[in-house]
């Protein structure tokens, strides 16, 4: 066991990775909408 309280770069990578992909999936559906709204 570590004795910081630390993340690796691994991890801060994972973290990174998981915020983006979060971020697109959110924005996603609200994107879908506003195209379907203006070209439908």
């Amino acid at each position: 066991m570590l004795k910081e309280e630390s993340i690796s770069n691994l991890q801060l990578l994972y973290l990174v990775m998981l915020t983006q992909i979060g971020t697109r999936v959110l924005i996603l559906p609200y994107d879908e909408t506003k195209y379907a709204g203006t070209h439908g």
